[in-house]
C-alpha cells in the first residue's frame, strides 16, 4: 500500500496529464474567437474525465461546437450551408441594389457574378417559386365619349331656290388605359350613310361616283365623297384631314393623325332643289387594332329632302 505522500503525487500527476490536452483546446478556442469554446473547457476541466466511456467531457463538447461551427458560417450569403443560392434576375437579393446583390456585380448573385439569386428558383426570389411572367396588353382602342352628332332625329334644312343642305357635326373622345394597353391612336372613327328607294328613283343610283355604281337602297355603307376620301381614317388612301374640326384628330388642341384623343368632324350634305327621298347617318368608333371592333356607335339622325 502506497503512503498518503504517494497517493497525493499521483494525483499530481494525473492532473497535470489531463491539463496538458485542455491547453491546446484553449489555444484552438481562442483562435477560433469562439467564447463557446473557453466556456466547455472550463466546465470540463472541472467535471473531470468520463470514465463510462473513457472519454473526457470536454472532448465530447468541444467537437459538437466545432460540427455547430461548420454550419452556421456561411460567408457566401445563403442563410444556412443547405440553402444553395441559384438566380435573383431583380438583383435585389440579399440586401444588393436592382442591378446587382450582395457581394456581387453586374446582375449578379450573393458571392458571385451570373443571375443567380439566395434560395431562388427559375426566375423566382429567394425561397420562392418560379415568378410570375408578366406579358404586356394587346394595344387596343376605345372611347370615353361619343361617338354622337349635335343633332338628333330628323336634321334641320337650309335651302335656296337652287339648292338645299343640311349641316351637322360630330365627334368622340378616345380612351388612354396604359396598364390595359388602351392608346387612343387605336381607335378611330366611320361615318355610314344609306338612302331609300325615292332617293334612288330620283338619282337612278347612288348619291355620285364615289361609291359602287352597284349599291342599292337602303344598305349602310360607309360615307366619303367623289375622290373616295372618308371621315375618320387617321392615315392611308382614304384619309383626307381637314383643319378646325373638319375631319382630324388632335391632342392637346393640336392636330395629331396617329395619336390624337380628340376626333372632330363636320358634313353638309346637299343637292339640287328638287331631291327627293332622305338620307340616314350614323357613327362608329372602331379599334382598327382588333379586326375593327365596334366600341361604340351614335343613333341614326336623318336629312328628308
Amino acid at each position: 500500500m502506497r503512503s498518503s505522500l504517494e497517493r497525493e503525487g499521483g494525483k499530481q500527476q494525473e492532473r497535470r496529464r489531463e491539463a496538458e490536452p485542455l491547453t491546446s483546446k484553449a489555444q484552438l478556442a481562442h483562435d477560433l474567437g469562439n467564447q463557446r469554446f473557453g466556456e466547455l473547457i472550463g466546465r470540463s476541466s472541472a467535471a473531470g474525465p468520463m470514465a463510462s466511456r473513457g472519454e473526457h467531457a470536454e472532448d465530447v463538447e468541444v467537437s459538437r461546437a466545432l460540427a455547430s461551427a461548420a454550419q452556421t458560417r456561411n460567408p457566401g450569403g445563403a442563410g444556412s450551408d443547405e440553402e444553395i443560392v441559384t438566380a435573383d434576375p431583380t438583383g435585389t437579393e440579399g440586401g444588393g441594389s436592382e442591378t446587382g446583390s450582395a457581394g456581387g456585380t453586374g446582375s449578379g448573385s450573393a458571392g458571385g457574378t451570373g443571375s443567380a439569386s439566395a434560395g431562388g428558383s427559375d426566375s423566382g426570389s429567394a425561397g420562392g417559386t418560379p415568378g410570375a411572367t408578366t406579358t404586356a396588353p394587346k394595344v387596343n382602342g376605345d372611347v370615353s365619349s361619343g361617338p354622337a352628332y349635335n343633332s338628333a332625329g330628323t336634321v334641320g334644312l337650309i335651302t335656296t331656290p337652287t339648292r338645299k343642305s343640311a349641316p351637322f357635326t360630330f365627334g368622340a373622345t378616345m380612351k388612354t388605359d396604359a396598364l390595359k394597353g388602351t392608346v387612343p391612336g387605336s381607335c378611330s372613327v366611320r361615318q355610314y350613310i344609306r338612302w331609300d328607294k325615292d332617293f334612288a328613283d330620283y338619282r337612278g343610283g347612288p348619291p355620285h361616283a364615289g361609291f359602287p355604281s352597284g349599291t342599292a337602297f337602303g344598305t349602310w355603307i360607309e360615307d366619303r365623297d367623289q375622290n373616295d376620301k372618308r371621315y375618320g381614317h387617321r392615315s392611308g388612301p382614304h384619309s383626307d384631314p381637314i383643319a378646325g374640326g373638319g375631319d382630324e384628330y388632335t391632342l392637346a388642341g393640336v392636330q395629331n393623325q396617329a395619336d390624337g384623343d380628340v376626333y372632330k368632324g363636320r358634313d353638309t350634305p346637299g343637292g339640287p332643289a328638287a331631291m327627293k327621298g332622305k338620307f340616314d347617318f350614323q357613327l362608329k368608333a372602331i379599334d382598327t387594332n382588333n379586326g375593327d371592333a365596334v366600341k361604340g356607335q351614335s343613333s341614326v339622325i336623318t336629312v328628308a329632302w
